[in-house]
């Protein structure tokens, strides 16, 4: 048996980092896309794309980056999730508007999305997750998917907040 070598538990942590952010960049990024492909509501599939990709970028190139990839996809979710029009207010509107366009009901509309999200929720929750950032960075694309923005917000403020009082790299190794 053929066993790989590191001269630094940093290189095994950045080889192992760098494997499971290609898993999510599988499965879980063709969810995704199927959700921005449908064009049902434009501004979720933005949320799906930056929510899911946080995981990505916290683990891809750990080495280097040390996870810091991932700040500027939480604070894009945050606003989007925070803003003061409202978020599902604006996302249900864009449905709506889909819905008219292509002769659907709000209904069927609203189950097709809704279909495409737990879809990307569910390929999220099989990434596997080894200290508490992964697990935050993958429920955060999880509550997304299940349509639970406030645990999302709860998430990223709380990878917000380590960022700012510089226990990210605490919370990432």
């Amino acid at each position: 048996m053929n066993y790989k070598t590191y001269n630094i538990a940093e290189d095994f942590t950045d080889d192992l980092y760098g494997k499971i952010a290609k898993l999510q960049r599988d499965k879980p990024e063709e969810a995704m896309n199927k959700i921005q492909h449908s064009q049902i509501a434009p501004l979720y599939g933005f949320v799906a794309e930056h929510g899911g990709d946080i995981y990505h970028r916290m683990n891809q190139h750990y080495k280097y980056t040390k996870g810091t990839s991932g700040i500027p996809k939480i604070q894009k979710v945050l606003r989007s999730l925070e803003d003061r029009y409202g978020f599902e207010k604006e996302v249900k509107e864009q449905i709506l508007e889909y819905s008219q366009r292509n002769n659907e009901t709000v209904e069927n509309t609203t189950t097709r999305l809704k279909t495409l999200s737990q879809s990307y929720a569910d390929e999220h929750r099989k990434l596997p997750v080894y200290n508490q950032g992964q697990k935050l960075a993958r429920g955060i694309a999880i509550a997304i998917g299940e349509w639970r923005f406030s645990d999302a917000i709860v998430a990223l403020k709380e990878l917000k907040q380590q960022i700012e009082t510089e226990t990210w790299e605490a919370v990432i190794t």
